[in-house]
């Protein structure tokens, strides 16, 4: 009994043995235009003494794929557009990371059957409204949405020059059009994709803003324990979205009153996009950056 509890302790006491690498290598290549679009990685990590080896497609760490630490290529696929930050693992240390780009070819909606995305581009989503996703589309690519609103999106990753996610200004007018079964709550959510992260900025009716979840820089600020009732709105209106950002901090402004005012504590980099996610129908009638000295002003849709 005493050999036994010895070894146990002996075992917890035992630090792992510090990193080592040498002649590491990291690139990738795009094969096509367009989506989706498979990325084949080339790597070396054999040099190491890590005891695991991953490549990771973006910030997100839940997009993280083990890889043979002995091989050298490994093939993603990326089936939305997006400025990704890849990176190369070893254990949990970030060794190698570099930039990949795929861009979205201007707006480009998307509507998600069985777990992979339907295309739409910007051709026939155009309205007098700006652009828009109707019932009658979702039907005719064979939803039923009775009661259920399958998940849609409307995608903007193209190059906005050099505007800073420190400082810029986001301004934008849309609408959900579905409301049953199981869209009841009207979750809407605009991501502002910026080259290191993410803002994430969540809408839904007023009896359902517990459920909702902001992202500012690198924090999830959860409903349940901050007040987000100012994400609360009524969508048989147009919705207007003001995001503020400089001298460190982020407002956020719904329908002409502040929502939410955080510091920032992280520098997502340079703005290169806006996703909207929605469930079942929607439309969007304005998007415009602004950087906050005017060197760059970008109507991605001109309101009417």
């Amino acid at each position: 009994m005493t050999g036994i509890g010895f070894l146990f302790i002996f075992g917890l006491g035992k630090t792992p043995a510090p990193l080592v690498y040498s002649s590491i290598a990291f690139t990738s290549e795009p094969l096509t235009q367009g989506l989706p679009n498979t990325v084949v990685f080339h790597y070396n990590a054999a040099h190491s003494n890590a005891d695991s080896v991953f490549i990771q497609q973006s910030w997100n760490d839940r997009l993280r794929f083990r890889v043979d630490k002995n091989g050298h290529t490994y093939a993603s696929t990326y089936y939305y557009p997006g400025y990704f930050r890849a990176k190369l693992v070893l254990n949990d240390s970030i060794i190698r990371e570099h930039d990949l780009y795929i861009p979205s070819g201007g707006w480009l909606g998307t509507v998600e059957r069985d777990g992979l995305p339907l295309y739409y581009p910007e051709s026939v989503l155009e309205t007098r409204e700006g652009i828009a996703f109707s019932a009658h589309q979702l039907a005719e690519a064979g939803f039923d949405t009775l009661l259920s609103a399958p998940r849609t999106g409307l995608n903007y990753v193209e190059d906005l020059g050099e505007l800073s996610a420190l400082d810029f200004a986001f301004d934008t007018e849309f609408r959900s059009d579905f409301s049953r079964g199981d869209g009841v709550c009207q979750f809407v959510h605009v991501l502002i994709r910026c080259s290191k992260g993410v803002y994430i900025i969540p809408f839904s009716i007023p009896g359902c803003v517990g459920e909702l979840g902001l992202i500012l820089d690198d924090r999830e600020i959860g409903g349940r324990t901050h007040d987000l009732s100012g994400f609360g709105v009524d969508f048989s209106d147009w919705v207007h979205l003001q995001l503020k950002v400089g001298d460190g901090r982020a407002i956020a402004v719904v329908n002409g009153k502040p929502a939410y005012t955080a510091d920032l504590t992280s520098d997502p980099g340079k703005v290169v996009g806006v996703t909207y996610r929605f469930q079942g129908a929607y439309a969007v009638h304005s998007a415009r950056f602004q950087s906050g000295d005017s060197a760059v002003n970008v109507d991605l849709i001109p309101a009417n």
